[in-house]
């Protein structure tokens, strides 16, 4: 299986662990595309409701945005207090960092 679809793999892995799959452009219709831009994340909703989720969630959330738009990534990261990858690591689950390292190893730009 080539990076690109390992990749989209992973991050709807991600928005079913995200447990907020309506913060996403496909919402329920998670398994039904491949399509990035209808996998996408609503970095503005998100942006908005950040500080109202857990932090592991929030923290995860943050870590995914990033993948698609590095710098909304980054300060929502702050938002939650996360100042780099080791922050990441620490605030979210085993399953969490399991999907964001697919990510990482799989991501070759959006």
């Amino acid at each position: 299986m080539d990076n690109k679809r390992l990749f989209i793999n992973a991050w709807k892995r991600g928005i079913v662990a995200s447990g907020m799959p309506g913060l996403f452009h496909c919402g329920d219709i998670v398994d039904k595309t491949s399509n990035l831009e209808r996998l996408a994340p609503k970095v503005r909703d998100i942006g908005k409701r950040i500080h109202v989720y857990p932090k592991k969630q929030a923290t995860f959330l943050a870590a995914m945005v990033s993948f698609y738009n590095p710098e909304e990534g980054a300060k929502l990261a702050k938002k939650v207090g996360c100042n780099g990858l080791g922050d990441i690591a620490s605030n979210i689950t085993l399953e969490q960092r399991l999907i964001i390292s697919d990510l990482l190893v799989n991501h070759t730009g959006w």
